[in-house]
């Protein structure tokens, strides 16, 4: 499984659409050759509405929930970022994940 460091690549406050689609292609790419990607946001302390709907919100909605629970894990979320995350998917998808 390959491992992204978030807050590494990304820094400790993410935002933007842009960047977010470019993970979101990295993290397609890296499933469709691996089978599985994980995104580590340990030490992340902000996510923009902006970056967690272009990252997530639209990877569930192209892919399913089935296929994002099977492909990517997602560690190190603090609970106010998590609930951001889970708000942009139910924002865009109209259920929560």
């Amino acid at each position: 499984m390959i491992s992204v460091l978030v807050g590494n690549e990304y820094g400790t406050d993410v935002s933007s659409r842009q960047r977010a689609a470019s993970l979101r292609a990295a993290v397609e790419s890296y499933v469709s050759e691996n089978g599985q990607v994980e995104l580590d946001f340990v030490g992340v302390r902000t996510i923009s509405s902006s970056f967690a709907d272009e990252l997530f919100g639209i990877l569930v909605a192209s892919h399913g929930d089935t296929w994002f629970r099977h492909h990517v894990r997602v560690v190190g979320l603090t609970p106010p970022l998590r609930r951001i995350v889970l708000e942009s998917v139910f924002n865009r998808v109209g259920e929560a994940v």
